[in-house]
């Protein structure tokens, strides 16, 4: 049997030409803020039928997508059992650590549980903050998004894909239009 894979840094830049990446905490009050939440798909049932070989992989899904989120500049605001959330002030790094950790989960030799399967929910918005949590329609919406997902995916909302525009005003000034996919596209350069 294979020994699990530990990865031991995820290196991504989260914008696009070298920018840099805002340090500050995410999630000043009336700021839009990036929120990603993640759900391991059959859980409960892997808890169940595997209940012994769980902790360890659920350790080993904790520390994939810490890196994940810290490689790209994101706070983690709490693990929520098999998942996390996670707060970021730029959308393109949200999208850079939703792709980074699903790489890192899908290239993990899981044993005898199997592959993991990580559902990945992107959304943009205002929350408010309180004693080191987050709270509004904005983390509403997030757990919906997640909720339709299904592991290995990645769900964005209409928000969380139009913001990236911003950063990219002189394409869109010489009327090129740019998709989602044009836009992580140009922020994974040199990733």
């Amino acid at each position: 049997m294979s020994q699990p894979f530990v990865p031991t840094t995820l290196t991504v830049s989260a914008r696009p030409g070298g920018l840099p990446v805002p340090d500050d905490r995410p999630g000043t009050a009336g700021a839009v803020s990036s929120f990603l939440i993640t759900d391991i798909e059959g859980s409960t049932r892997l808890w169940e039928e595997h209940g012994a070989a769980m902790g360890q992989a659920l350790a080993l899904h904790d520390h994939v997508l810490r890196a994940a989120v810290e490689g790209c500049h994101g706070t983690i605001i709490k693990t929520t059992g098999d998942g996390l959330l996670a707060i970021f002030n730029d959308p393109i790094a949200a999208v850079q650590s939703a792709l980074a950790a699903q790489r890192a989960l899908r290239d993990v030799a899981w044993g005898p549980i199997g592959q993991l399967r990580v559902r990945v929910a992107v959304h943009a918005g205002t929350a408010e903050s309180r004693d080191g949590d987050y709270f509004g329609p904005a983390l509403n919406r997030s757990a919906r998004i997640l909720a339709i997902g299904h592991g290995g995916q990645i769900l964005l909302s209409a928000v969380a894909a139009a913001l990236p525009a911003r950063d990219f005003g002189s394409a869109w000034a010489a009327g090129r239009a740019m998709s989602m996919t044009d836009a992580v596209a140009l922020a994974m350069e040199g990733a």
